[in-house]
């Protein structure tokens, strides 16, 4: 027999946890953050851009430290985190250093700012 639906009652997703998701969401607020360096960057405002990296770093600095102390360290979230740091201080320090300096330079400009992110 079919029971009525209780409304008010929500069911609770086993396995998941505010606790564990912390971590992980302090990493997507630094990948963010990254992003955002790379808008800035676009837009010409290199000192909000560098701001953004120094944001990242700090939220790229809590999120393992809380993820242990925490103990929910996870596979996904070392994988989250090594994306993160690649946007973060790989590519937009990349983009930023060839659109502020560089680009005058043309491809060779465009073939050092690869050479830092790799």
């Amino acid at each position: 027999m079919l029971r009525p639906r209780r409304f008010g009652k929500s069911r609770r997703i086993s396995g998941l946890s505010i606790n564990r998701m912390i971590p992980n969401i302090l990493t997507l607020l630094a990948l963010c953050a990254g992003m955002t360096a790379i808008r800035f960057a676009i837009n010409g405002k290199f000192e909000s851009s560098v701001i953004a990296i120094i944001v990242a770093g700090v939220f790229d600095g809590l999120d393992g430290r809380i993820a242990r102390l925490l103990k929910s360290t996870s596979p996904f979230g070392a994988q989250l985190d090594s994306l993160s740091d690649f946007v973060c201080f790989g590519v937009a320090p990349g983009i930023m250093l060839y659109i502020w300096t560089m680009s005058q330079l043309s491809s060779f400009g465009w073939a050092l700012s690869l050479l830092y992110a790799i």
